[in-house]
């Protein structure tokens, strides 16, 4: 063909057997996807949900685009949205965090609450027109090639079908069947994908580095604890559902010189399925060497939680999406 291929693709749409309701739902999910900022639960929720469904991919990948395109643009409605979010909708947001790998999203982010609730409005609305304007072009298409007995011979003419054909793409052979058509939802082979997909993340887990794993829990625990949190290791055994973890220091905020609590090391039993939830159950807790108020071989960090800085007015000016 002589335009890009993905336009070539996505002009082929308005001629082609894509049903409108695929379409809608191929737009809806794309633009949700694009829209929630980082990566998250939600997203590879949502990649699951595309291969499964019968989505047209080309059309799913450009509202992605779009909707990530937008979501930096719009970034002060999506914090104020995801505020009401959370103020108004507090039983969406409970259940959600309670669904395995969905749960693995931080709602805390008022970003990723707004995009909640306006990747799929939004989508849906874009979703619906795109359909409807690619049915309308159909029905049209239809009227020619039933009604005109002009348009009939000049798209019999060899080159002119030639040309259409390298130039646009292939369509449907039958119009009119395509419009009566029922779309068939589930994609069959996608299923499979889906399950592989899974597996491979849930490997990708199990087998990640202990230093990757060390890093993320320091960081998540400081930010709990308000201060530093050191931590020499932890192991992760996803299969016997079993934490280890070696050198547990925890800042004490109003004392960054000493310790709140220090832990040789701790092992425990935890749920899979919690963990899918975002939460971390435990049992049969094993401690050694724990230690009280002890003073640190060097003062912690202590994140800043100056009631100044708390009650400053938002400025969409100076808006950094990163930090919600």
């Amino acid at each position: 063909m002589f335009i890009p291929k993905p336009l070539a693709k996505l002009m082929a749409v308005l001629r082609g057997d894509v049903a409108p309701l695929l379409i809608l739902i191929s737009v809806m999910l794309g633009f949700w996807f694009g829209l929630t900022p980082g990566w998250y639960g939600i997203h590879v929720a949502l990649l699951v949900v595309v291969l499964i469904l019968n989505v047209h991919i080309g059309i799913f990948t450009v509202f992605a685009g779009l909707g990530k395109a937008l979501s930096f643009a719009a970034a002060p409605l999506l914090y104020h949205t995801g505020v009401w979010v959370q103020e108004s909708l507090t039983w969406l947001v409970q259940f959600l965090s309670g669904m395995p790998v969905i749960g693995l999203t931080d709602f805390a982010r008022y970003s990723v609450c707004g995009a909640l609730l306006l990747g799929p409005l939004l989508g849906l609305a874009a979703g619906a027109g795109a359909a409807y304007a690619v049915q309308s072009f159909r029905r049209g298409w239809l009227r020619l090639e039933e009604d005109s007995d002009a348009f009939k011979r000049w798209r019999q003419v060899w080159w002119i079908r030639l040309l259409d054909r390298v130039l646009v793409g292939k369509s449907a052979s039958d119009v009119r069947s395509v419009l009566t058509r029922r779309p068939r939802l589930v994609r069959l082979a996608g299923v499979g994908l889906a399950a592989v997909v899974l597996a491979v993340a849930g490997g990708g887990v199990a087998l990640m580095d202990d230093g990757v794993l060390t890093d993320y829990a320091e960081r998540s625990l400081t930010a709990a604890n308000g201060a530093e949190v050191n931590l020499s290791s932890v192991d992760l055994d996803l299969l016997s559902g079993r934490v280890t973890v070696e050198g547990l220091q925890v800042t004490d905020p109003q004392r960054p010189t000493h310790n709140r609590v220090k832990v040789g090391s701790l092992a425990a039993e935890i749920s899979v399925w919690s963990l899918l939830r975002g939460r971390v159950v435990a049992d049969k807790i094993e401690l050694s060497s724990v230690e009280f108020d002890q003073p640190r071989t060097a003062a912690g960090g202590v994140l800043s939680t100056s009631p100044k800085a708390a009650a400053r007015p938002f400025d969409p000016l100076e808006f950094d999406l990163s930090e919600l």
